[in-house]
Protein backbone atom coordinates (compact mmCIF):
# COMPACT_ATOMS: atom_id res chain seq x y z
CA UNK A 1 0.00 0.00 0.00
CA UNK A 2 1.16 3.32 -1.11
CA UNK A 3 -0.13 6.24 1.50
CA UNK A 4 -0.53 9.76 0.59
CA UNK A 5 1.55 12.14 2.45
CA UNK A 6 -0.86 15.04 1.68
CA UNK A 7 -4.42 13.69 2.90
CA UNK A 8 -3.65 10.35 3.86
CA UNK A 9 -5.14 8.48 1.47
CA UNK A 10 -3.83 5.00 0.49
CA UNK A 11 -3.85 3.51 -3.02
CA UNK A 12 -2.49 -0.18 -4.07
CA UNK A 13 -0.08 1.12 -6.70
CA UNK A 14 2.34 4.14 -6.66
CA UNK A 15 1.33 5.08 -9.72
CA UNK A 16 -2.37 5.91 -9.19
CA UNK A 17 -1.05 7.80 -5.47
CA UNK A 18 1.20 9.92 -7.78
CA UNK A 19 -1.72 11.07 -10.52
CA UNK A 20 -4.15 11.66 -7.15
CA UNK A 21 -1.53 14.16 -6.24
CA UNK A 22 -0.93 15.48 -9.29
CA UNK A 23 -4.69 16.38 -9.96
CA UNK A 24 -7.26 18.22 -8.03
CA UNK A 25 -8.56 15.18 -6.30
CA UNK A 26 -5.50 15.52 -3.48
CA UNK A 27 -6.95 18.12 -0.99
CA UNK A 28 -3.73 19.52 -0.25
CA UNK A 29 -3.66 20.92 3.39
CA UNK A 30 -0.23 22.87 2.99
CA UNK A 31 0.99 25.11 0.33
CA UNK A 32 3.59 24.57 -2.14
CA UNK A 33 6.25 26.04 0.31
CA UNK A 34 4.92 23.87 2.99
CA UNK A 35 5.30 20.87 0.36
CA UNK A 36 9.19 22.09 -0.01
CA UNK A 37 9.40 22.20 3.69
CA UNK A 38 8.04 18.67 4.51
CA UNK A 39 10.81 17.58 1.71
CA UNK A 40 13.52 18.93 3.28
CA UNK A 41 12.23 17.75 6.91
CA UNK A 42 12.51 14.07 5.61
CA UNK A 43 15.30 14.44 3.91
CA UNK A 44 17.17 15.37 7.13
CA UNK A 45 15.26 12.64 9.19
CA UNK A 46 16.38 10.11 6.33
CA UNK A 47 20.18 12.11 6.58
CA UNK A 48 20.18 11.94 10.23
CA UNK A 49 19.31 7.77 10.20
CA UNK A 50 21.78 6.51 7.80
CA UNK A 51 24.46 8.49 9.78
CA UNK A 52 23.62 6.27 12.58
CA UNK A 53 23.43 3.29 10.49
CA UNK A 54 26.62 4.38 9.56
CA UNK A 55 28.58 4.16 12.86
CA UNK A 56 26.95 1.18 13.83
CA UNK A 57 28.39 -0.57 10.74
CA UNK A 58 31.20 0.61 12.10
CA UNK A 59 31.56 -1.04 15.40
CA UNK A 60 30.03 -3.94 14.18
CA UNK A 61 32.75 -4.08 12.14
CA UNK A 62 35.59 -3.30 14.31
CA UNK A 63 37.95 -5.96 14.93
CA UNK A 64 37.36 -5.79 18.72
CA UNK A 65 33.77 -6.02 18.08
CA UNK A 66 34.19 -9.80 19.15
CA UNK A 67 32.93 -11.65 22.21
CA UNK A 68 34.05 -11.94 25.56
CA UNK A 69 34.02 -8.36 27.81
CA UNK A 70 31.79 -5.54 27.04
CA UNK A 71 32.34 -1.69 27.55
CA UNK A 72 29.75 0.65 27.03
CA UNK A 73 30.67 3.74 25.08
CA UNK A 74 29.48 7.64 24.91
CA UNK A 75 27.21 6.59 22.23
CA UNK A 76 25.40 3.60 24.07
CA UNK A 77 26.90 1.36 21.87
CA UNK A 78 27.84 -2.14 23.25
CA UNK A 79 31.52 -2.74 22.29
CA UNK A 80 32.85 -5.83 22.73
CA UNK A 81 36.73 -6.20 23.68
CA UNK A 82 38.42 -9.89 23.48
CA UNK A 83 41.43 -8.61 25.59
CA UNK A 84 44.71 -10.92 25.12
CA UNK A 85 46.31 -12.09 28.67
CA UNK A 86 49.46 -10.62 29.54
CA UNK A 87 51.64 -13.31 27.67
CA UNK A 88 50.02 -13.02 24.16
CA UNK A 89 49.78 -9.48 23.46
CA UNK A 90 49.37 -7.84 19.91
CA UNK A 91 52.90 -6.37 19.21
CA UNK A 92 51.96 -5.33 15.92
CA UNK A 93 51.38 -1.65 16.18
CA UNK A 94 55.22 -1.42 17.58
CA UNK A 95 57.51 -0.97 14.63
CA UNK A 96 61.03 -0.25 15.18
CA UNK A 97 61.60 3.21 15.19
CA UNK A 98 60.99 2.41 18.96
CA UNK A 99 63.75 0.35 18.43
CA UNK A 100 65.88 2.80 16.76
CA UNK A 101 64.93 5.73 19.68
CA UNK A 102 66.47 3.19 22.13
CA UNK A 103 69.93 2.63 20.56
CA UNK A 104 70.04 6.23 19.83
CA UNK A 105 69.68 6.83 23.75
CA UNK A 106 72.75 4.15 24.39
CA UNK A 107 74.53 6.00 22.03
CA UNK A 108 74.68 9.23 24.02
CA UNK A 109 74.97 7.09 27.12
CA UNK A 110 71.89 8.93 27.92
CA UNK A 111 70.36 5.80 31.04
CA UNK A 112 68.37 8.42 32.88
CA UNK A 113 66.32 8.88 29.03
CA UNK A 114 66.70 5.12 28.07
CA UNK A 115 64.49 4.63 31.22
CA UNK A 116 61.69 6.77 30.19
CA UNK A 117 61.75 5.41 26.68
CA UNK A 118 61.51 2.22 28.03
CA UNK A 119 58.84 3.11 29.85
CA UNK A 120 57.11 4.46 26.89
CA UNK A 121 57.30 1.30 25.28
CA UNK A 122 55.88 -0.83 28.01
CA UNK A 123 53.03 1.72 28.40
CA UNK A 124 52.51 1.37 24.44
CA UNK A 125 52.04 -2.38 24.99
CA UNK A 126 49.60 -2.39 27.91
CA UNK A 127 47.84 0.96 28.40
CA UNK A 128 47.62 2.44 24.70
CA UNK A 129 43.47 3.68 24.12
CA UNK A 130 44.25 2.69 20.44
CA UNK A 131 44.78 -0.81 21.10
CA UNK A 132 42.27 -1.54 24.23
CA UNK A 133 42.44 -5.39 23.60
CA UNK A 134 46.02 -4.95 25.07
CA UNK A 135 44.57 -3.56 28.53
CA UNK A 136 45.75 -6.81 30.54
CA UNK A 137 46.62 -5.26 33.48
CA UNK A 138 43.94 -2.34 35.36
CA UNK A 139 44.30 -1.80 38.79
CA UNK A 140 41.28 -2.52 41.38
CA UNK A 141 41.53 0.10 43.88
CA UNK A 142 44.70 2.69 44.61
CA UNK A 143 44.82 2.58 48.42
CA UNK A 144 47.07 0.61 49.03
CA UNK A 145 47.39 -0.55 45.15
CA UNK A 146 46.09 -3.18 44.38
CA UNK A 147 45.83 -4.45 40.58
CA UNK A 148 43.88 -7.30 37.82
CA UNK A 149 46.06 -9.24 35.76
CA UNK A 150 44.50 -10.92 32.94
CA UNK A 151 46.77 -14.33 32.74
CA UNK A 152 46.60 -17.82 31.40
CA UNK A 153 46.19 -20.37 33.77
CA UNK A 154 45.60 -24.38 32.24
CA UNK A 155 44.58 -22.77 28.73
CA UNK A 156 42.02 -20.98 30.48
CA UNK A 157 42.09 -17.21 30.75
CA UNK A 158 41.68 -15.53 34.54
CA UNK A 159 42.37 -12.49 35.93
CA UNK A 160 44.66 -12.04 39.14
CA UNK A 161 44.49 -9.91 41.65
CA UNK A 162 47.83 -8.80 43.13
CA UNK A 163 49.69 -5.67 44.99
CA UNK A 164 52.35 -3.70 43.16
CA UNK A 165 55.52 -5.79 43.89
CA UNK A 166 53.55 -9.14 42.70
CA UNK A 167 51.83 -7.69 39.81
CA UNK A 168 55.88 -6.81 39.14
CA UNK A 169 56.73 -10.00 39.73
CA UNK A 170 53.72 -11.22 37.59
CA UNK A 171 54.24 -9.48 34.68
CA UNK A 172 58.20 -8.51 34.15
CA UNK A 173 58.91 -11.93 32.41
CA UNK A 174 56.10 -12.24 30.23
CA UNK A 175 56.90 -8.83 29.13
CA UNK A 176 60.65 -8.99 28.83
CA UNK A 177 60.29 -12.40 26.65
CA UNK A 178 57.73 -10.46 24.10
CA UNK A 179 59.57 -7.34 24.04
CA UNK A 180 62.88 -8.90 23.38
CA UNK A 181 61.19 -10.87 20.54
CA UNK A 182 60.15 -7.78 19.04
CA UNK A 183 63.27 -6.21 19.05
CA UNK A 184 64.78 -9.23 17.56
CA UNK A 185 61.76 -8.77 14.83
CA UNK A 186 62.86 -5.00 14.23
CA UNK A 187 66.61 -5.58 14.38
CA UNK A 188 66.15 -8.01 11.17
CA UNK A 189 64.15 -5.14 9.49
CA UNK A 190 66.62 -2.29 10.25
CA UNK A 191 69.44 -4.90 8.76
CA UNK A 192 67.59 -4.38 5.67
CA UNK A 193 68.61 -0.46 5.39
CA UNK A 194 71.33 0.40 3.62
CA UNK A 195 72.79 2.73 5.93
CA UNK A 196 72.86 0.02 8.71
CA UNK A 197 76.04 -0.11 10.58
CA UNK A 198 76.33 -3.70 12.00
CA UNK A 199 79.47 -3.54 13.71
CA UNK A 200 77.65 -0.67 16.01
CA UNK A 201 74.39 -1.52 16.19
CA UNK A 202 75.72 -5.09 17.62
CA UNK A 203 76.86 -3.64 20.55
CA UNK A 204 74.16 -1.27 20.99
CA UNK A 205 71.45 -4.31 21.42
CA UNK A 206 74.08 -6.60 23.43
CA UNK A 207 73.46 -2.99 25.70
CA UNK A 208 69.89 -3.06 25.61
CA UNK A 209 69.21 -6.57 26.08
CA UNK A 210 71.37 -5.88 29.08
CA UNK A 211 69.03 -2.99 29.75
CA UNK A 212 65.99 -5.48 29.60
CA UNK A 213 67.39 -7.51 32.84
CA UNK A 214 64.87 -8.67 34.78
CA UNK A 215 65.49 -6.55 37.99
CA UNK A 216 65.61 -2.74 35.78
CA UNK A 217 62.60 -4.12 33.90
CA UNK A 218 60.56 -4.51 37.01
CA UNK A 219 62.19 -1.39 38.88
CA UNK A 220 60.44 0.58 35.49
CA UNK A 221 57.66 -1.27 35.73
CA UNK A 222 57.02 -0.22 39.17
CA UNK A 223 56.76 3.68 38.09
CA UNK A 224 54.34 2.37 35.30
CA UNK A 225 51.99 0.97 37.66
CA UNK A 226 51.83 4.28 39.44
CA UNK A 227 51.86 6.62 37.29
CA UNK A 228 50.00 5.51 34.08
CA UNK A 229 47.64 2.80 35.45
CA UNK A 230 47.07 4.42 39.11
CA UNK A 231 46.21 7.61 37.54
CA UNK A 232 44.09 6.92 34.87
CA UNK A 233 40.36 5.72 35.55
CA UNK A 234 39.88 4.41 31.65
CA UNK A 235 42.19 1.60 33.29
CA UNK A 236 40.49 0.90 36.21
CA UNK A 237 37.94 -2.79 36.55
CA UNK A 238 35.92 -3.98 39.26
CA UNK A 239 37.25 -6.70 41.17
CA UNK A 240 36.27 -9.99 39.42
Amino acid sequence: MVECVFCNKTFSRRDNCLTHINTDKCIKPISKEGIFRVIEQKDKEIASLKEELSKAQTIINSPHHINHSTVQSHNNYNININFHPINQLNMDHIHKEYLQEMFDKLNKDQAGNMDLVLKRYIANMLSNKDYPDNHAVKYTKKDPPMFSTLVTENETQVRVINDLKDTCDLISEPLIEQMLKKIKDSWREMRQDPDFDETMDVNLLEALRDKLKNENVRRILKRYLRSDILENIEMKIEKL
